[in-house]
């Protein structure tokens, strides 16, 4: 079986990202999915990529993180979403992120990637 043919992608900033999760996040995501083979594009890309992360607390020491991607075509319609959903310690993301955010945007990878090769076969049948 060979690879699929990814669409071109732009991956924007992390909305909602507490400390340097707004880039650090955003360029995890975009090597990770580089190294599947995922092109990038941020001049006129086939998909856009946008991630939220919305932060509620869960007790005194841990709060719940939601790490929402929404896949979309760059034309409009949506594709899908990819979350991830974990329990940290408060306020373990509001540093630097480092290896945690490779860790994230792996985690993710795999729904993304699900989500990016169903929008190469739509485009491949919508223009054969």
């Amino acid at each position: 079986e060979t690879a699929p043919n990814y669409p071109t992608v732009s991956v924007l900033p992390v909305e909602g990202a507490p400390g340097d999760g707004r880039k650090s996040l955003q360029l995890a995501v975009l090597q990770s999915l580089s190294l599947n083979g995922v092109p990038r594009d941020d001049i006129s890309p086939e998909v856009i990529i946008k991630c939220e992360i919305i932060s509620k607390p869960f007790s005194k020491r841990l709060q719940h993180v939601q790490i929402l991607w929404r896949i979309q075509l760059a034309d409009g319609p949506e594709l899908g979403t990819a979350q991830l959903d974990n329990t940290i310690p408060i306020g373990a993301l509001d540093g630097e992120w480092g290896a945690t955010a490779f860790t994230i945007a792996d985690a993710g990878a795999a729904d993304i990637l699900n989500l990016l090769a169903s929008a190469a076969r739509l485009s491949e049948a919508s223009n054969p």
